[in-house]
C-alpha cells in the first residue's frame, strides 16, 4: 500500500500525509533533543526533574549516523499511566529525530486506514511525534537537570 494514496475510510474522509510538515516536526525534535542532550554522541544521557517528577533520557545505542534514545518517566510507568516511555531514533546526518516505539508499540506507519484492528488514528505517527515535540518543549521550559548518565548506565559528573 502506497503512503501517497489517501486512506479510504467509511465516513471519515480522506487523510493526506503532510510530508513537509512531518519533516519540519522531526527537525524541531532533533534540535530540542540536541539542547537537552548535547553529549548524546558520546553516550551521555540526562536526568531531568520537572515539578518533582523525574524524566530520564538515556542513550541506548550510537551508530555512525544515528543514536537511539529512550525517554521515560518512571513514576508514570509505575502507575501504568499514559505514554511513560518513548524510544527515539536521532538521524545526525539528516538532523531529524522521530519516535520509533511508544510504551511497547513499535513501527508506526505513515498513515492508517480507519478503523483498524489497533484503533490507531490515521495520523498516529504524526500525533506521537507532535507529543514528543511538546514533551521536549516542556522539558526545555520547566526541566532542571540533575545527574548526567552515560551509555551503560554508569553516572558521570561534569
Amino acid at each position: 500500500m502506497s503512503m501517497n494514496r489517501p486512506s479510504k475510510s467509511a465516513g471519515a474522509g480522506n487523510y493526506h500525509h503532510d510530508l513537509s510538515g512531518h519533516l519540519s516536526l522531526c527537525e524541531t525534535n532533533f534540535w530540542r533533543l540536541l539542547r537537552l542532550v548535547p553529549e548524546m554522541r558520546e553516550g551521555e544521557g540526562v536526568n531531568l526533574r520537572i515539578a518533582g517528577h523525574h524524566t530520564v533520557i538515556e542513550v541506548q545505542e550510537n551508530a555512525a549516523y544515528t543514536t537511539t534514545l529512550s525517554l521515560s518517566q518512571p513514576a508514570l510507568a509505575a502507575l501504568g499511566v499514559g505514554m511513560s516511555r518513548l524510544e527515539l531514533r536521532v538521524y545526525h546526518d539528516a538532523q531529524m529525530a522521530e519516535v520509533v516505539r511508544a510504551s511497547g508499540l513499535k513501527g508506526f506507519a505513515g498513515r492508517y486506514d480507519y478503523p483498524n484492528p489497533d484503533m490507531f488514528q490515521p495520523d498516529e505517527k504524526e500525533q506521537i511525534n507532535r507529543f514528543l515535540a511538546e514533551w521536549l518543549g516542556h522539558c526545555l521550559s520547566h526541566g532542571e537537570a540533575t545527574t548526567p548518565i552515560s551509555l551503560g548506565g554508569a553516572a558521570l559528573s561534569r
